[in-house]
């Protein structure tokens, strides 16, 4: 697979078999790389963005309902 892609080269010399990396193939793998870390840092950005409203509306949430441990007028307790 590596050598159909063109990321390594080998040679048979006997039961000799060296292998070397072919460097240029390796630059448009990094490119892809490059542009598939771009698409998850925003796919990133956006899911902690959401969290982070989640998070938000849950406090209000929570601040808006009255205490569980604030006494009722009238009660006895």
């Amino acid at each position: 697979m590596l050598e159909t892609s063109g990321l390594v080269q080998s040679e048979k010399s006997g039961r000799v078999r060296t292998c070397r990396l072919s460097p240029d193939a390796l630059l448009g793998a990094e490119d892809w790389f490059q542009q598939q870390r771009a698409v998850w840092e925003a796919r990133l950005d956006r899911f902690e963005a959401y969290v982070m409203k989640l998070k938000k509306e849950k406090e209000q949430a929570a601040a808006k309902r009255p205490s569980r441990t604030t006494k009722k007028k009238g009660s006895l307790r």
